[in-house]
């Protein structure tokens, strides 16, 4: 059995509703999605995705609405931003019920509008929905999303996962040649992961919020390449380090301690020896295959044909490679 743990989708409705606000991000984001979309049918055809699923033998997929069009990004009103979240949720849940169960729905969540609303809202979809969890991006026009104390709050109330997409920075925010040559989505993304993991880690948001279920995507970004130096330049011997105020602190504890709150998933772009170093870094138990469906070639499929040979492939027992391709999955939402 496999779940992808880890795909997108295109809410049309909520993609129409962007064309009719007023910033110009979300209208271009929207006519972007627009295009890619008509293309594949897999973006937003339930049938396509069922027929691209049993022709590779996948049981179930995770899915959420597409980061580039993700609601907390875009530079919209509060109001807006709780509306275009309803709409993306509310068409997860159809597509849930149209699927029967086979295409799982992770919801989104209004950070910039009213925290009592974006707690309406979390406990509409859970109670009324069928949403298994939530996916925030890494930042909202530049606020660090550890920085959203209620949110968090909430979902270690409630204990379900939380998905965390890596997003661009905001606008002037960047050095410009990260955005030539989409440099900061090949290799920004990975990084902005990175970060965020980090700031997760030493704020001590994870110490406060033990309940958390945190998922982030592509491996973790560059963290099992780095970990040897996150862990020496957080040790109680390094240099000087500045905390969030500015002030200078030395590590208090080991970085590793924590590598087993986060969930990791394989759509790190099919590279056999990057998952295998995953697998190395991280305890198994705590990675779970996913595609990034329906990005990537051929709308997807060249993921789904390649990706699970990867895991097939690698040094591990066999029961290993079954918790990896649905276990795994099946315990962190519950179903």
């Amino acid at each position: 059995m496999i779940i992808d743990a880890y795909t997108h989708w295109t809410p049309f409705k909520y993609v129409r509703f962007l064309k009719s606000v007023k910033s110009t991000l979300a209208k271009n984001e929207a006519e972007h999605i627009s295009s890619l979309s008509s293309a594949k049918p897999g973006f937003f055809d339930p049938e396509a995705r069922i027929s691209d699923m049993n022709q590779y033998k996948f049981e179930s997929q995770v899915t959420m609405v597409h980061s580039i069009i993700e609601p907390n990004t875009l530079n919209l009103s509060p109001d807006e931003n709780l509306k275009g979240c309803k709409l993306i949720n509310n068409d997860l849940a159809e597509l849930y019920q149209t699927t029967k169960g086979r295409i799982i729905p992770v919801g989104s969540v209004p950070l910039l509008s009213d925290a009592g609303l974006m707690r309406d809202e979390i406990r509409r979809c859970t109670g009324e929905l069928g949403i298994k969890g939530f996916m925030v991006p890494t930042n909202c026009g530049g606020a660090p999303v550890d920085t959203f104390i209620k949110f968090w709050e909430e979902m270690d109330r409630i204990g379900l996962p939380v998905y965390i997409h890596p997003v661009d920075a905001p606008a002037g925010s960047t050095r410009p040649y990260e955005m030539e040559y989409d440099l900061m989505h090949v290799v920004g993304w990975p990084h902005e992961t990175a970060l965020i993991w980090l700031r997760m880690v030493k704020s001590g948001l994870l110490d406060k919020y033990r309940r958390l279920k945190i998922v982030t995507h592509h491996m973790g970004g560059t963290i099992p390449y780095l970990l040897g130096r996150i862990e020496e330049s957080f040790n109680r011997e390094a240099s000087k380090v500045l905390d969030s105020a500015g002030n200078v602190y030395t590590g208090t504890g080991s970085v590793l301690q924590y590598l087993r709150r986060f969930y990791y998933d394989t759509a790190i772009g099919g590279n056999p020896y990057a998952v295998e170093l995953g697998t190395k870094v991280f305890d198994i138990s705590q990675i779970i295959f996913s595609t990034d469906y329906p990005w990537g070639p051929q709308g997807g499929k060249k993921r789904m044909e390649t990706y699970p040979g990867i895991i097939r492939n690698l040094s591990i027992p066999e029961e290993s490679k079954e918790d990896i391709f649905y276990r795994n999955a099946s315990k962190l939402l519950g179903i």
